[in-house]
């Protein structure tokens, strides 16, 4: 081969096969009345709503699979198959009930409730039972929604980071006795701006600096341990369109994944963007726009403008590991719709879901799969005189999730075997290959080599190796 051939080869097979670096993501999104999940394309791959569930600030994967959300009224916990399975309710002060944040705790053991009705971060466990209290500076004064926002825990330090949204203030306390170890106020750190700046999120780097937005204020900050400012970057500075600067994540590759709001609306392009990924020298790397997901997601009006709002408010990165989570929610589903018809004893269409394994990491197992995947996307299963049992954020949930599953096994079995199965050379082609190895054109030994053996007329089938 020349060389120049087997160079480009060489770079086809490596872009083939390479893995994107963001492939495996997926970005569960808080907002508003429900928690919308997508992957890096923008494709919704999952919806969760709960009936009475409104304000979803934070929203965390968990990894059982199941989700956790911090919502106005409280605490609510679900399983990998989006049944609730805890609730903990915010607590009334004088002013009201008003919960914020949540932090999972111990791999989802327990959880940390941001209760800014009563100036409190209450830990409880998987059953609700209160563990712990960590009391904050008390803002009885201040307006009920205007006290605390995001919780997250300090990493290695028994403390959590807590903005305090008005007052533009970040305070690092001690979990149980509330006592304040760091406060960092924001004004004098932050650009000049006429938006009302305010403490959103706090995101806290491998080296301790600290990642801060302000929501309003529409500014992203970075600080070091100490408070001192490293860098700030107004919507402007970052070529961003969006009215807030809200909740982060951090993605694989280190950088940062912020959630852009789009509340209150005046006109559609001050919204355009809802995600950026944001690298640590201020430059966005790749966004996901209102455009993305407007048609795919049934969004809140607002009342003034008339437009559609996604109203998110965080963003939590996880990689779905689709046989644990597919493991639990798929016989969940297929239990509560089609097993009545797909059973032992009526294997309706000869199709028997009680023995048919979920091990999509085999080819003929993953192709029944898909057939079944298939027909639950185009609304084909469960027939028309079932489809009232089954919502279509359930539907999408269910298809999203195999088809995850699917292609997960069928990019792992890519990566193991090739895009196609190996193919045999026959006797002719054989021959060539060795007149172009050894430069010998007229070089003949096809009548030496046994004969190629058939397989339904085909003789290049990798099986007949």
């Amino acid at each position: 081969m020349h060389p120049s051939f087997d160079h480009l080869a060489k770079l086809f097979a490596l872009l083939l096969f390479a893995t994107p670096l963001h492939a495996g993501e997926r970005y569960l999104l808080a907002a508003d009345n429900q928690v919308i999940e997508v992957d890096r394309a923008g494709k919704v791959t999952a919806v969760l709503k709960h009936p009475g569930h409104g304000g979803i600030y934070d929203a965390w994967r968990l990894p059982d699979g199941g989700i956790a959300y911090a919502h106005r009224g409280g605490l609510a916990v679900f399983d990998a198959g989006s049944k609730l399975v805890m609730e903990h309710k915010a607590v009334a002060g004088p002013k009201g009930a008003e919960a914020n944040s949540v932090a999972v705790l111990e791999g989802g053991k327990k959880f940390a409730l941001m209760d800014s009705g009563v100036n409190q971060i209450r830990i409880v466990d998987r059953s609700g039972m209160v563990v712990s209290e960590t009391p904050l500076p008390d803002l009885k004064d201040d307006p009920l929604h205007f006290r605390y926002r995001m919780i997250r825990e300090v990493p290695g330090g028994n403390a959590f980071w807590v903005g305090q949204y008005g007052r533009k203030t970040v305070l690092k306390v001690e979990k149980g006795t509330g006592r304040v170890l760091q406060s960092i106020p924001l004004d004098p750190l932050l650009s000049p701006s006429p938006t009302v700046k305010k403490a959103f999120a706090t995101l806290q780097a491998e080296d301790g600096s600290l990642w801060v937005t302000t929501s309003t204020g529409c500014q992203l900050l970075h600080v070091d341990a100490e408070g001192k400012k490293l860098g700030c970057w107004t919507i402007g500075d970052l070529g961003l369109q969006c009215r807030y600067l809200l909740g982060m994540s951090r993605l694989a590759n280190g950088n940062l994944l912020v959630a852009c709001g789009d509340y209150h609306l005046q006109n559609a392009d001050e919204g355009r963007d809802l995600l950026a990924e944001i690298d640590s020298a201020g430059k966005v790397v790749w966004r996901l726009t209102r455009d993305q997901l407007i048609d795919q997601i049934e969004g809140a009006v607002d009342k003034k403008s008339g437009l559609e709002e996604m109203r998110i408010t965080n963003v939590y990165v996880s990689e779905t590991a689709a046989p644990a989570l597919a493991s639990v929610a798929i016989p969940a589903f297929l239990d509560q719709h089609c097993t009545t018809c797909h059973d032992d004893t009526k294997a309706e269409g000869e199709l028997n879901l009680l023995d048919l394994a979920f091990a999509p990491d085999e080819a003929s197992n993953r192709a029944k799969w898909t057939r079944l995947h298939d027909r639950v996307a185009r609304g084909e299963m469960p027939p028309p005189e079932k489809k009232h049992d089954l919502s279509d954020e359930a539907r999408a949930g269910f298809v999203g999730l195999l088809g995850h599953s699917i292609a997960e096994a069928d990019r792992a079995a890519i990566e193991a075997e090739g895009r196609g199965p190996v193919r045999r050379l026959t006797r002719v082609e054989y021959e060539h290959r060795l007149r172009d190895l050894l430069a010998l054109p007229a070089l003949d030994i096809r009548d030496k080599l046994p004969e190629d053996r058939d397989s339904h007329g085909f003789t290049k089938v990798s099986r007949l190796l």
